[in-house]
This record gives structure tokens, sequence and C-alpha cells, in this order.
């Protein structure tokens, strides 16, 4: 766990990714974003990876997550 904030949790989530990883995730990431993806629909994308912790909403977290790779890349 890297901290309880979500912002933080994100940052941790690639802190160890290769760039070819992180650049994946993103693309995927904003699929998901800009899609028509509703809320439930996102919670049963991200159960599928058999999730440690969960977040609601999802799409903020995915978000956080996104703007965390763009950062980095």
């Amino acid at each position: 766990m890297y901290g309880t904030d979500p912002k933080d949790i994100a940052a941790g989530a690639i802190k160890h990714m290769s760039k070819v990883q992180k650049q994946t995730l993103a693309a995927f990431l904003e699929e998901l974003l800009t899609g028509d993806y509703s809320e439930d629909q996102l919670q049963e994308i991200y159960r599928r990876g058999d999730p440690e912790i969960s977040f609601s909403p999802l799409r903020y977290f995915f978000g956080l997550v996104r703007d965390a790779l763009n950062r980095d890349l």
C-alpha cells in the first residue's frame, strides 16, 4: 500500500512499471474513461483483475492513475 490518499495510491500503483507497461495502461484507461462505460461496468472490469482494494467512484480513481501516468511518461 502506498498511503491512504487516493492520489498516493494511484501514483504507487505505477511506480515499478516499465515504460511499455505504463503506455499500455495509459491507453487502456483512456479507452475506459472516454468510452461510454457506466460505473457498474467499470467496477465489473476492475473486479476481473482480482483487486485487493476497492474504490468508488472508480472513474475518479482511474482518472488519478491516468493523470499519474501522463506525468510520468
